[in-house]
């Protein structure tokens, strides 16, 4: 019998371990807990036109400034102890002040990029799969296969230096290390932008790791960090970082009432929609409903979508 793991970085909350097939890796980053994945610096792993896709759960708000706009990282090729601005070649960051994720480009690592972010909200213990893509002129930011955010950068070409790739942390100067408090699962580096239909269609845990221009695959279901490309870009853990196959059950959120996993207006008006045609996806109040809609529904879904979930 097989056994899928995933890689964990943090404690506390659950989730449904349906949601990672093909297992996970788990990051502690809470207290005096910390964890992250490092791979070593390469020439393949700098493409100029790329696509960085990964699965992920928050489950606290990091550690090392995390807790700001800009977030915990997810994944990074960060100027480690570096200060400024776009100190990274790219970067994909979630808030937990905004419950936004974010995605990131440097044009020369330290002054000139490019940002997009996501207008919906993800809450503590959701899960999302967060995909970008520059294809050398526009940055493209799509969640659950679904375009959140574009922006023309006004460059063509990535800057590069000599750093490692983190995922759950950036590690910069001055106690920004913006390590993520979670589990990510199915991390893929491509060196072309998947168009908005192919992103939409990825499933990172059915990769083989032979797809064209797929250039580093790491999804941690063999008790390992290693890349499944054949590329030979091994992950290692730092500090508490492990593997795990027990991610237990985690109720979904109420808000998000269009099923996507991130809470935006689209779930408001889908919620009103519901209301106005008296459907049981209005039936809120009490928790589970009770057969009967009106304004207490109504007011029980506001709160949760206020409240984030």
């Amino acid at each position: 019998m097989s056994v899928h793991y995933a890689v964990v970085l943090a404690a506390g909350a659950v989730l449904s371990s349906s949601v990672f097939a093909q297992g996970a890796a788990r990051l502690p980053n809470a207290g005096a807990s910390s964890g992250y994945i490092r791979i070593g610096d390469a020439d393949s792993l700098e493409p100029q036109q790329l696509t960085i896709d990964l699965t992920f759960v928050p489950m606290g708000v990091g550690t090392g400034n995390s807790n700001d706009a800009n977030g915990a990282t997810l994944i990074a090729k960060p100027r480690e102890g570096a200060g400024g601005v776009y100190i990274f070649s790219w970067a994909m960051q979630w808030s937990p002040t905004a419950r936004s994720i974010n995605a990131h480009l440097s044009n020369n690592g330290t002054s000139v990029g490019a940002a997009v972010r996501a207008g919906c909200s993800l809450a503590l213990g959701s899960t999302a799969r967060a995909t970008m893509t520059f294809d050398g002129a526009t940055l493209r930011l799509y969640i659950n296969g679904r375009l959140a955010a574009e922006e023309a950068t006004g460059f063509s070409s990535v800057w590069y230096g000599t750093d490692d790739v983190l995922i759950g942390a950036g590690n910069y100067c001055c106690g920004f290390t913006r390590r993520f408090d979670g589990v990510i699962d199915d991390v893929s580096l491509w060196d072309r932008a998947l168009s908005a239909q192919e992103v939409a269609d990825l499933d990172g845990s059915a990769l083989g790791g032979d797809e064209a221009n797929l250039i580093g695959l790491w999804q941690f279901d063999d008790g390992t960090y290693d890349d499944a490309t054949g590329n030979g870009n091994h992950g290692a853990a730092v500090g508490s970082a492990s593997l795990t196959d027990d991610l237990g059950n985690a109720a979904p959120c109420a808000a998000d009432v269009d099923g996507d996993a991130c809470l935006s207006t689209n779930d408001f008006f889908a919620y009103l929609t519901a209301y106005q045609a008296q459907d049981s996806a209005a039936d809120f109040s009490p928790p589970g409903g009770d057969g009967l809609i009106n304004t207490n529904d109504f007011f029980a879904f506001l709160a949760a979508y206020q409240a984030g979930c």
